[in-house]
């Protein structure tokens, strides 16, 4: 993973962050060791204030097919990490203890870096309290059916809404 800093002037990776003007460099407590790094990550966003990531782990899972034919998934949620990029302190978001509910799971932070929307397939969609990692809003079974096709969250900082998106072709 690769962004830059909302000013540009920075550029963060999972190991460092570069100054682009100064040429400094900063490598991040959890990339020199001093914080378990994880071993699966499915996906990585930077919050704008360069002070952590929030990190899908993804969970294995058991596949089995049902009388209809259709695949169904069992196992455990998707974990969802914030990881303090100058601590290495990790703070686990409670997803779900459902079976089926959980996998998948995409995150956006809100502009001011107090937030963190997660999306999972399965209808589950989020928001957290970046410095606690306490819930703070819940909603289950968007877009009942249609939710299969869920691809990302992203928080609108202009009308402060947060956006689920959909694969098109799931929307009739």
């Amino acid at each position: 993973s690769l962004q830059f800093s909302k000013d540009g002037k920075q550029l963060v990776s999972l190991r460092n962050i570069y100054d682009i003007e100064s040429g400094k460099e900063h490598t991040l407590k959890w990339a020199s060791g001093d914080a378990k790094k994880p071993r699966r990550i499915s996906s990585v966003r930077v919050s704008p204030d360069l002070k952590f990531f929030a990190i899908v782990m993804p969970k294995r899972s058991l596949i089995t097919f049902g009388d209809d034919g259709l695949p169904r998934s069992y196992g455990k949620a998707d974990k969802v990490i914030l990881l303090s990029t100058t601590t290495g302190e990790r703070t686990e978001l409670e997803i779900t203890d459902s079976m089926t509910e959980g996998k998948r799971c995409v995150t956006d932070i809100s502009p001011d870096s107090t937030r963190v929307a997660v999306g999972c397939k399965g209808g589950l969609l989020r928001v957290y309290d970046s410095s606690t990692g306490k819930l703070i809003w819940n909603k289950q079974n968007v877009g009942k059916k249609s939710d299969n096709g869920l691809m990302q969250v992203e928080y609108d900082d202009g009308l402060d809404n947060l956006y689920s998106m959909l694969d098109a072709s799931l929307i009739h």
